[in-house]
């Protein structure tokens, strides 16, 4: 599938994460990319993973033996993750910290020429401040203008699915928060 300028068409998908604890919280920002006419193959792989009636795969959802399966079926896959880690996050910055992560994103989503980003869908004033966000990072010039960025409902039928394999507590995983962005 090509882009609307008759290119190599990448498409990327974004979810957070974030866990608080008093001022040492982290917020997570993580896309995953890969080419448009690609997708179909990723999303039949990680359909054959559902269990009966089980409707989407979510990370906390899943028990530690069908995690290592899903790991082992995304390493497989032909697709980029890129995430930003800012820390440490108090619960009442975590707008700034999204600004700061998201800004950092999409310019490495821009590096990799990807030409369509989808975030995720929040409540009507959290996606026009994303919006408005968005609008401020292309005045710094920082990501082409050619570069597509919308806010939606992720469909499964539509993306990837990998968004919904952020872990929900990452604290549990022993890390902890002693730089303010990684990537």
């Amino acid at each position: 599938m090509t882009d609307d300028g008759g290119g190599y068409a990448l498409h990327s998908w974004v979810d957070e994460s974030m866990h608080v604890d008093g001022d040492n919280g982290l917020y997570i920002l993580a896309a995953v990319a890969c080419a448009a006419d690609g997708c179909d193959l990723i999303r039949d792989a990680l359909r054959e993973l559902l269990d009966e009636g089980q409707r989407k795969l979510h990370w906390s959802a899943e028990s530690p033996e069908r995690r290592e399966r899903i790991i082992g079926v995304v390493a497989e896959v032909d697709m980029a993750a890129v995430v930003v880690i800012g820390a440490p996050l108090a619960k009442k910055k975590q707008e700034r910290a999204r600004a700061v992560c998201m800004e950092t994103l999409v310019m490495h989503l821009a590096a990799m020429d990807v030409t369509h980003v989808l975030l995720e869908e929040r409540t009507p004033s959290l996606n026009n401040r994303d919006m408005k966000l968005i609008r401020a990072i292309r005045g710094k010039k920082i990501i082409p203008t050619e570069m597509r960025i919308d806010v939606g409902r992720p469909q499964p039928s539509r993306c990837c699915g990998c968004r919904t394999l952020l872990p929900a507590r990452p604290a549990r995983t022993g890390y902890t928060a002693t730089r303010s962005t990684w990537i």
